[in-house]
């Protein structure tokens, strides 16, 4: 197979955006717990201990691993939240009367990339997943 074949190929091209997006949830593991001063204490990044590294096996392309990863997303909301403030800016010439700024905490833009990656790694892996089910069921289809 030569090179373009390998680029142009859906399912080859999709397992290549998910290694490509399990390095940024491992990058964004260590920006966090860098922000952090040392790892995250959370048991459930446990589950997903191989994204430390970037690493991914076959086994990582499964629905529970999807379920894995949103579950993780999802978690750090509270905590991003925490890490954010609001307020109201009151402007005599702003014709609503004021408008709304919000900062994040170093930390609380740590954990929003680290969210953003998860996410995104579970992205890509749904897409190797239904690309699977699809060759399945066109197999299927097909006798």
């Amino acid at each position: 197979m030569t090179n373009d074949s390998k680029r142009s190929n859906p399912f080859t091209r999709a397992i290549y955006e998910a290694l490509l997006a399990a390095e940024s949830v491992a990058l964004a593991i260590s920006e966090a717990e860098t922000e952090f001063g040392g790892e995250l204490s959370d048991d459930p990044l446990q589950q997903v201990e191989e994204l430390r590294q970037g690493d991914l096996t076959p086994e990582s392309f499964t629905k529970e691993k999807i379920n894995i990863l949103r579950d993780l997303a999802a978690r750090l909301d509270p905590r991003i939240n925490e890490e954010t403030t609001s307020w109201v800016v009151l402007d005599e010439c702003d014709l609503s009367g004021g408008y709304r700024e919000t900062s994040t905490s170093p930390q609380g833009q740590a954990l929003i990339m680290l969210r953003s990656s998860f996410l995104n790694l579970a992205k890509r892996l749904s897409d190797v997943v239904k690309l699977q089910e699809a060759e399945r069921l066109a197999g299927t289809l097909r006798e």
